[in-house]
């Protein structure tokens, strides 16, 4: 069973909420073991509907968020806030810091990270120092305790730089740096692709629902759902290992041969891939 680090923007964008229930989903049938899940924004209401959704699954996890803002994070989360004023009884009054959820959850170690979001989070991670968690550095933790990463980001059929990137180009090219497991990518050409969260919306009251109708009123295009099923379930045809670097603007670039990174194609059938993940987009 894979141990499951899951780092979220949610609140930006309705699909982070597809990825964190087919992950809660997947705990519930103790299918993976879900350790943790942090919030790269600074602000609170993510945190609330993180815990709102968790809940509708009976999953009950540490959650943790950035002290430190991304790019405009408090400028976004109209959902999220919405999320949070109508589910009052999931807010926390101290919310921990998001370094220290993930350096207590690494202690378990063979983790598998999942990021759907800017990468501060997992850079201020990686710069972290020895604590009373443990004598460890950032660094050194990470490469003892993370076997591998599926990170949602990038683009590799378009030059420009993909959002979670754009957001905070500093911190994704620092992990990219400073991260020596395998590195899975999906692109933002494959999530456009498929678009989820019917089930939701056509079924009874929830954080989900509110959600996904909040932010788009409709299905919405599946980057991190993919995520969180190749992580977890299967992983969807990739290209080969080789490596990925990101430039000073953001943009992604790939070259097949050694190295331990590699993106997902998107060569998909699109049907497949929607009912795959709708399937696990349900209370």
């Amino acid at each position: 069973m894979k141990n499951i680090l899951f780092d979220t923007d949610l609140g930006t964008d309705s699909d982070d909420i597809g990825a964190l229930s087919i992950l809660c989903n997947l705990h519930k049938q103790h299918k993976i073991n879900l350790l943790a899940v942090t919030s790269c924004a600074s602000t609170n209401e993510p945190v609330q509907a993180i815990r709102a959704i968790a809940s509708c699954y009976d999953v009950d996890v540490p959650v943790g968020k950035s002290y430190v803002a991304y790019a405009d994070d408090d400028n976004h989360g109209a959902y999220a806030r919405e999320i949070a004023r109508q589910y009052p009884q999931f807010k926390q009054a101290n919310v921990a810091d998001a370094v220290r959820v993930l350096r207590q959850a690494l202690l378990n170690g063979d983790v598998t990270f999942v990021t759907v979001g800017p990468l501060n989070n997992i850079a201020h991670l990686l710069s972290s120092g020895a604590d009373d968690i443990s004598p460890l550095s950032g660094v050194e933790l990470f490469r003892q305790g993370v076997k591998e990463m599926y990170v949602m980001a990038g683009t590799f059929s378009n030059n420009w730089a993909e959002w979670n990137i754009a957001e905070d180009v500093e911190s994704m090219r620092f992990v990219s740096d400073n991260v020596t497991c395998p590195m899975t990518f999906i692109p933002f050409e494959l999530g456009i692709k498929v678009k989820t969260g019917a089930n939701f919306l056509n079924g009874a009251d929830s954080p989900m629902k509110l959600g996904y109708y909040t932010h788009n009123k409709g299905p919405r295009e599946s980057w991190d759902p993919i995520t969180s099923y190749c992580a977890t379930v299967e992983c969807l045809p990739t290209s080969p290992w080789g490596r990925i670097t990101v430039d000073e603007q953001g943009i992604t670039k790939f070259v097949a041969g050694e190295g331990n990174r590699r993106y997902v194609l998107d060569t998909i059938d699109v049907d497949d891939v929607t009912q795959k993940l709708e399937e696990l987009m349900v209370i």
